[in-house]
């Protein structure tokens, strides 16, 4: 029998969760591929190539404005990300977030440059900013035991976080006259959730240092 792998999906903050059918619905189809990989004998060089080629794809998209394009290819990503994640990784490994954050890097800075071609340049630098609050978050989980002020452990958010970008760019390619403001709410919704985060398992550090 095939061993079945992990695929318990974890947040930072404690008032998201997606719904349990959607949950069990990404369970399965991300266990089920990454079974299905194992079995053909793929290699990690191979799936990180793809994943590298996908996102450098991406990123020559974005700037060009291709939204809709671009988004596909986020969903791709985090779908094979997560097979990935499943397949190759060491949970244990102190620098496999660092990793992760350095795998999602083009596609938050490529935004962030198509929004300062295209003359919003606030929204750039949010986005930017975005990118670094994932840094630190990613640097507080080597350096800390999250476990010890008893909260969900962080996963960087993929789901919802880039697939919440996916979708935000989706919409940027609708034909309507105000659609270019979807990828724009993208870019703020990343900086806010993203320190929204951070600030908050921060402050469970300084309440947990009080008792």
């Amino acid at each position: 029998m095939t061993e079945k792998h992990d695929t318990s999906f974890q947040y930072a903050r404690d008032d998201f969760r997606y719904p349990n059918w959607l949950t069990k619905i990404l369970d399965l189809i991300v266990n089920k591929t990454a079974t299905y990989m194992e079995s053909t004998g793929i290699k990690r060089k191979q799936l990180e190539s793809f994943l590298w080629g996908a996102a450098g794809l991406y990123a020559i998209l974005i700037l060009f404005g291709n939204y809709f394009l671009s988004g596909i290819l986020i969903m791709l990503w985090v779908y094979l990300d997560q097979v990935h994640l499943q397949l190759f990784i060491e949970k244990k490994s102190p620098n496999r977030h660092l990793q992760h954050v350095l795998m999602e890097a083009p596609f938050i800075l490529a935004l962030a440059v198509h929004f300062f071609m295209s003359g919003y340049f606030f929204t750039g630098l949010a986005t930017i900013l975005g990118f670094f609050g994932m840094y630190l978050l990613s640097a507080m989980q080597m350096k800390y035991d999250l476990a010890t002020i008893q909260i969900p452990k962080l996963y960087f958010l993929r789901w919802d976080r880039l697939g919440m970008l996916a979708i935000m760019v989706i919409l940027g390619a609708i034909d309507r006259p105000r659609s270019y403001l979807w990828p724009v709410l993208g870019g703020w919704f990343l900086f806010a959730l993203t320190f929204y985060d951070y600030f908050w398992v921060m402050i469970q550090f300084m309440k947990n240092g009080k008792k």
